[in-house]
């Protein structure tokens, strides 16, 4: 409103408030808009729903679906737990089974606040675990974290591939919005990697506790 007050010709637009994945993909053709660049952004999102679309038939038939949590430290005892969000619609359509989702709550792409008693009662077993984010606090100590399996067992995975803290330059928070398919993809390399062999990691990676450390520096998210 500030803009059109002062003349400036303004268009709005609210991909974050999308409760489906694709669809906030979409939104690449209301930006194509301006830069005449319908055809291509048709052609492109049509890639993306055809890429998206072969992952879901190769995951769809999955015998076994690995429990899985995505959700980082938000500081002292509580936890960002995802329980109905688009990363939640991913991780489904990645042949996880995320045993926080709850599809009755509103969709909400910032994650519960979970406290860690709870996380550590109903997550103790999961397999997989996206637990490192541009957001993190510092994780709790080795005692705490050796309880859950997915510790243990080092099937920890981050969002910070295409990332530099030092220049505040964060691709999950950009390019990402666009290409579901690829951390689509990125999740069943990880939980699934003969599904799809070929493919090479994009977004998502392991996360190393000795070699990533939260929280990352302050430069200003």
């Amino acid at each position: 409103k500030r803009c059109r007050d002062l003349g400036i010709p303004t268009a709005t637009s609210f991909p974050w408030a999308e409760s489906q994945y694709l669809g906030r993909a979409e939104w690449l053709k209301f930006y194509a808009l301006f830069f005449n660049a319908e055809a291509e952004a048709n052609a492109l999102f049509a890639q993306i729903e055809g890429n998206v679309k072969a992952i879901q038939d190769k995951t769809q038939g999955l015998k076994k679906r690995p429990a899985a949590i995505w959700g980082y430290c938000a500081g002292g005892d509580r936890w960002r737990i995802h329980q109905n969000s688009l990363e939640c619609q991913l991780m489904r359509d990645a042949g996880l089974n995320n045993i926080f989702e709850d599809l009755s709550l509103p969709v909400d792409n910032t994650g519960a606040s979970l406290s860690s008693e709870e996380l550590l009662v109903e997550g103790k077993d999961v397999d997989h675990w996206i637990i490192g984010d541009a957001h993190s606090a510092a994780l709790p100590n080795e005692v705490f974290m050796s309880s859950f399996v997915a510790w243990k067992k080092r099937n920890l995975y981050h969002n910070l591939k295409r990332s530099r803290p030092e220049t505040n330059s964060y691709d999950w928070y950009s390019s990402a919005f666009v290409y579901p398919d690829r951390i689509l993809a990125d999740l069943v390399k990880l939980a699934h990697p003969t599904l799809l062999p070929d493919h090479e990691l994009y977004y998502l990676d392991r996360y190393d506790p000795k070699k990533l450390s939260f929280p990352l520096p302050d430069v200003g998210l």
